[in-house]
């Protein structure tokens, strides 16, 4: 009798053991399931509210390499140029807008830069050419503080009647900053519906370039 006794505590004891166990177990898992933060989530976020200035392609990074170089950020054919806000050297008001339906040369320049010099004979040929057939040329000057007066000497003695936007900055002028132009010259052709038509045209290619964008 006392031998029963002793095996059917011990059972009970076994019995008990188990039940706490699986009890302990039952607790674990929900604490982890409460406690444990979510996976964090590989989706890449975008801020709320962003977005990209004008003119810029929606992956810069698959860009030709030969646009990347043309020295212009934000700029490239088929996209819609920065807006514009300037005066002119007679101090009127310069928007693209005022050249909507034209062939527009927008010609980052200075006349301290030998290369701009060079090319300034091709832009008045250009622009004597097919002034009548709606080319007009838009010069942004980085010539510097006090240069104004050397500017307009330079523009009248090479008949480069058309508008100029000086600031006397160099190359913290806000429309040159505006664009990223790190090199001059650096030329921008905007087609009659407004959008960028090429990139950095002179020289030869300049012609070629105007005849295409006003036979569309």
């Amino acid at each position: 009798m006392a031998k029963q006794q002793e095996s059917s505590g011990r059972l009970g004891l076994f019995v008990a053991g188990i039940f706490g166990i699986v009890v302990l177990l039952i607790l674990a898992t929900r604490s982890d399931s409460k406690g444990t933060p979510p996976e964090p989530s590989l989706a890449p976020s975008t801020p709320i509210g962003a977005t990209a200035p004008p003119g810029t392609p929606p992956d810069s990074s698959a860009q030709p390499t030969t646009e990347a170089a043309a020295g212009t950020l934000g700029a490239y054919p088929g996209a819609i140029p920065f807006p514009i806000d300037g005066t002119d050297l007679q101090g009127n008001k310069i928007s693209l807008e005022q050249y909507r339906g034209k062939v527009v040369l927008l010609d980052f320049w200075a006349t301290w830069c030998g290369p701009c010099r060079m090319e300034v004979p091709n832009v008045v040929a250009a622009y004597n050419k097919y002034k009548d057939k709606g080319f007009d040329v838009l010069g942004v000057s980085l010539d510097n503080a006090g240069q104004r007066m050397e500017l307009q000497t330079y523009l009248s003695e090479n008949r480069m009647p058309w508008r100029q936007i000086y600031e006397g900055k160099g190359w913290n002028s806000s429309v040159s900053r505006q664009y990223g132009v790190n090199s001059i010259p650096n030329t921008l052709l905007i087609g009659k519906d407004g959008k960028i038509a090429a990139i950095n045209v002179r020289g030869p290619m300049l012609e070629p370039a105007i005849q295409k964008a006003l036979s569309q």
